[in-house]
Order: structure tokens, then C-alpha cells, then sequence
């Protein structure tokens, strides 16, 4: 059940946790208020007369460029958390958003009005998602014990991914422990909708980038 998802990430929120629930989702967040923006912050995050939900775990370090680039003054910056400012370049630019950002993230933004959902991971995989489809179901967590948390049923586990492990090989991209679930691999986005999935990669480096 959901409730044993959420419980198997306990630990990532001391901070208290809420639940948003719909006929056609249920998103889930353990609040870890670690900046000034997010302190009392209730996520799932929603914004006023948009259809966009957000789940985001993580912290963006170009804050000030995200900022001026959505035209805010710098009173609305500081009272903006990292997630409303994810969510407020999602809905300006869409998928072009995530190569903008610096930072460490993972996230989770459902669109109620097309029912799709959005999972995003940072372009070098600092943060995690794992995903797995279950009687019908998507279910995506930040670790895959909590999305195997959600089925009736004992997992079976990967023994190819166990042999990799063991014989310290390097496993295939997005395999797991356990049969059926993945992980979405680093700066790569997977949308759902309804039986859909689709991957794609949103950010490659610059080879030919100098930093000074």
C-alpha cells in the first residue's frame, strides 16, 4: 500500500510529511526543511491556478539565475523555495527547464489537466529515482525497496544485478537488486501516462566547455 511506501522513506523526513491524493494519483513527501525558502513548506507544492503538483527532493545552487531569469524581484527570491522555483520554470519554459539547473534534484511533477507525470534526476545522478510498474500501477520512490514497499507480493531479486555486485562488474544502466524495478538513470527524464512510459535524456556535457 502507499502508506507502506511512505513508510519506508521515514527517514528522509524529520521534518513531518503530506500526502496529496486524486482519483488518478497519490504523491507523497517527507519534508527535510534545510534552507530558510522551505521551512514550513507542505509539498506536495502546488501554485495558485495552475494544474501542476511538485515533489522535489534536492537543492538548486544557481537560485539567483533561476530567479532573475523568471523575472523575480528580489523579495519574491527570498521568500521562493527551490521547489516553487522548479515548478515556476516548468510551467515558463517545460522540459527545457532541467539543463538550466545546478544543483543536486530529484522530482516528480504531475500535470492534473493531461494526467501525465514528470520524474526528473540531476545531471549527475546526486539524488535517485526508481520506478517499477505494479498492477497497472506506476509506482516511483527514491529508493527501491520503498517502490517494492507497495506490492502484495515477496520481490524477486536480480540475479544478474547480484552477480555484477559480487564479481564487482558494473552493472547495466538502470538495474536494480530487485526484478522489474529501475532506476532512472542520471539527467534523463520518464514521463507516465496512463500505461506509457517514456525516456528521455535532457543534457549531455560540453566537451569543449572551459570553466575559468
Amino acid at each position: 500500500t502507499f502508506a507502506e511506501v511512505m513508510e519506508q522513506l521515514a527517514h528522509r523526513g524529520p521534518d513531518g510529511h503530506s500526502v496529496y491524493v486524486t482519483d488518478q494519483i497519490i504523491l507523497g513527501h517527507w519534508h527535510f526543511w534545510t534552507t530558510p525558502e522551505e521551512v514550513g513548506e507542505q509539498q506536495p507544492l502546488g501554485l495558485n491556478g495552475n494544474p501542476l503538483k511538485i515533489v522535489f527532493d534536492g537543492r538548486l545552487d544557481n537560485r539567483a539565475e533561476i530567479a532573475l531569469n523568471l523575472n523575480l524581484n528580489a523579495h519574491d527570491s527570498r521568500q521562493t523555495s527551490d521547489a516553487a522555483l522548479v515548478l515556476l520554470a516548468y510551467d515558463k519554459w517545460g522540459e527545457e527547464c532541467f539543463k538550466r539547473f545546478s544543483g543536486e534534484f530529484a522530482l516528480a511533477i504531475f500535470n492534473e489537466d493531461n494526467r501525465e507525470l514528470t520524474c526528473v534526476r540531476d545531471q549527475l545522478g546526486c539524488r535517485t529515482l526508481f520506478f517499477a510498474r505494479h498492477n497497472d500501477q506506476w509506482i516511483v520512490a527514491s529508493e527501491p525497496w520503498a517502490v517494492t514497499a507497495a506490492w502484495k507480493t515477496r520481490p524477486t531479486l536480480n540475479e544478474i544485478a547480484l552477480a555484477h555486485y559480487f564479481s564487482v562488474k558494473v552493472p547495466e544502466d538502470g538495474q536494480t537488486f530487485f526484478t522489474d524495478v529501475y532506476e532512472l538513470l542520471s539527467a534523463h527524464i520518464v514521463k507516465f501516462k496512463l500505461e506509457q512510459k517514456r525516456i528521455s535524456k535532457y543534457w549531455e556535457p560540453d566537451p569543449d566547455g572551459k570553466i575559468r
